[in-house]
């Protein structure tokens, strides 16, 4: 049988070429080679099979409908030296040994092949880091080249697209880096390829996550003191303005993801923006601490808030960045009732022209100096169901046949229609606005109650069914499927 080595003190896993194991009395003969797959070859950096060259189960990233379990995909992330063969060798529950080659190319949007018996190798045209994917279904491998970059709205190219990280493999562990790199106080995470990996499997695809976030719960900052990543996690968040010097590495022998960011520079020169807002006035009797909140937007530049809201002519009202009064607070230039449209801010509470439901938007950006613009907008509120309910479906997105109407004090969406070809249709709601995409000011009612997807996850699926529709109360934010 074959057998893996074991250098004393590293937990059965495996040192790498390069790594000085000139006394042969450090290394030592174990156990035979676990059940599983492994890649080998003189591509890798690895010397024999091992605990970090076995491949683990998949990250999966389910669609609608599917569960990770209804897939036999496993993965690994590993260095591949450039025109050098690799293989995979395979150990069956009975303790049978197998090593694979490259078989028949699989149509795909990356390389994937069929896996051949004692065939050639598998080869790559360039050194760096890859994501080998087997489909232990179809017995095929998919060969992803995992070229990192930061991606997020804390970055140059916001949520569009990765400015790309240097690499480089320094001993056992690979390192993706930026210096001196602008950032935001927003969010970033790391990704190589666009949301999520399709491959072949079986008369379908199977979607992998192509990203790498925060291994906790909960979004967190990002600092340089390096923390724990995960494929698919959480957003991290840059705490301040500047230059910051980033790291993502990957160590091959613990497969453990690490990312950290150092601030070299900050830029004092821009004030930062606000994370939250506020409605204060006579809606809620001037209660600074109990001021209503707004929705936040993460546009390309900037922050935006929105709020639909019902408004008396008597009311009066402004908008505070704080739950107090401290001189973030903002409303009107002159005294006149307002229409609709976009103002710009002053000092005098706001009033409008009529009783109504009213559409309340906050912009704020920077000037060239780095100071902070504000602007605020009152309109008719304007809702759409949108995706599988919508009329034409997700090919005719925002049409008026997807418009919501005012009915008393609710808003009532029109009939559903179901373009979901293997079940109900999902329900999805919009406000659209100028600059931003539908799904940043999406909501839908969960548990009976309006909630808004922010700067948030993706809000849950809600399965309604065709000629259904939807009521919403903005009074008493609920609303009800019927």
């Amino acid at each position: 049988m074959n057998k893996i080595l074991k250098y004393i003190g590293v937990l059965s896993l495996l040192l790498f070429v390069g790594t000085s194991c000139s006394d042969p009395d450090n290394w030592t003969i174990v156990t035979e080679t676990p059940e599983g797959a492994y890649v080998i070859g003189d591509a890798t950096v690895y010397q024999a099979a091992a605990t970090a060259s076995y491949f683990s189960p998949a990250a999966i990233d389910p669609r609608d409908g599917e569960e990770v379990e209804d897939f036999n995909v496993t993965s690994v992330y590993t260095w591949l030296k450039a025109n050098e063969e690799f293989f995979i060798f395979q150990v069956d529950s009975e303790g049978n040994e197998k090593t694979f080659g490259e078989g028949d190319l699989i149509e795909s949007s990356y390389d994937t092949y069929s896996l051949a018996v004692d065939a050639k190798g598998f080869t790559v045209e360039s050194e760096g880091l890859y994501l080998l994917v087997l489909n232990n279904e179809d017995s095929q491998l998919s060969v992803v080249p995992a070229k990192f970059g930061i991606i997020g709205d804390a970055t140059a190219e916001g949520w569009d697209k990765e400015t790309i990280m240097d690499v480089a493999l320094e001993g056992t562990t690979v390192k993706f880096s930026l210096k001196d790199e602008n950032l935001n106080n927003k969010g970033l995470k790391f990704r190589f390829i666009d949301w999520g990996i399709e491959l072949p499997y079986g008369s379908g695809t199977v979607k992998l996550h192509s990203n790498q976030g925060f291994s906790g719960d909960d979004e967190t900052e990002i600092s340089d003191a390096a923390k724990e990543c995960k494929s698919g996690g959480q957003n991290f968040q840059v705490s301040k303005v500047g230059l910051f010097d980033i790291i993502l590495s990957l160590d091959l022998r613990s497969k453990v993801w690490k990312a950290s960011a150092k601030l070299t520079k900050e830029d004092t020169s821009k004030v930062p923006l606000p994370e939250k807002m506020y409605l204060v006035g006579t809606i809620n009797n001037w209660a600074e601490d109990k001021g209503l909140d707004m929705i936040p937007i993460n546009p390309s530049e900037g922050k935006m808030f929105w709020k639909i809201i019902y408004l008396k002519t008597s009311d009066e009202f402004k908008f505070n960045a704080d739950l107090a009064w401290l001189g973030n607070d903002f409303g009107m230039e002159g005294e006149e009732p307002l229409e609709a449209g976009k103002h710009s801010v002053g000092k005098n509470n706001i009033k409008v022209a009529k009783d109504g439901f009213y559409t309340l938007r906050v912009i704020i950006t920077h000037s060239t100096s780095g100071q902070l613009v504000k602007e605020f907008e009152i309109s008719e509120p304007e809702l759409y169901i949108i995706g599988e309910t919508a009329a034409e479906g997700w090919d005719g997105q925002l049409a008026e046949a997807d418009k919501f109407t005012l009915e008393g004090e609710e808003f009532v969406s029109p009939l559903f229609n179901n373009t979901n070809k293997e079940g109900n249709p999902k329900l999805r709601m919009c406000h659209p606005f100028d600059g931003v995409e539908w799904w940043q000011s999406e909501f839908n009612i969960l548990d009976g109650n309006i909630v808004y997807r922010g700067t948030g996850d993706e809000l849950g699926d809600v399965e309604v069914k065709k000629g259904q529709k939807v009521r919403l109360n903005f009074n008493d934010n609920t609303g009800v499927i019927e």
